[in-house]
């Protein structure tokens, strides 16, 4: 990669779509999110999720976009690896009751939605799993 120097490879298809197989990728999900999900003032649900570095904001962006709710960001978790990244959001979905809100009323990640009480247990498994809060 001409940006970060690492190697890697990938399928032509692949890097035709700008998907890079190296630690820049904006696919290379190395970021854990929390965003609160409101209805009017009041806090509905929490939806967590990972992402590319630096892609936090415009996945707020694009939930706000494609729903009836207002969602605003809690806090960014940078994590050592993918793997680490991945196996936080999987140990949230194993452990915490998910899919709160419907795909009608939040197209962008409803599975990964839960009651807004789970905010602690979220930021518990993101820390085990290596995450470091890095929100601005």
């Amino acid at each position: 990669c001409p940006d970060c120097g690492s190697q890697g490879e990938s399928t032509s298809g692949s890097l035709q779509a700008g998907k890079r197989p190296c630690g820049c990728s904006k696919h290379n999900a190395t970021e854990g999110y929390i965003n609160i999900i409101y209805d009017l003032d009041m806090e509905v649900a929490i939806k967590f999720g990972v992402t590319g570095k630096a892609n936090t904001k415009d996945r707020v962006k694009r939930q706000n976009s494609n729903s009836i709710y207002s969602v605003v960001n809690h806090s960014i978790y940078a994590f050592p690896s993918k793997e680490d990244c991945l196996s936080a959001e999987k140990a949230c979905k194993r452990t915490l009751t998910c899919g709160i809100l419907d795909r009608n009323t939040f197209k962008d990640g409803f599975t990964e939605t839960t009651f807004t009480y789970n905010l602690d247990k979220i930021i518990k498994i993101y820390t085990d799993c290596g995450g470091i809060d890095v929100t601005n």
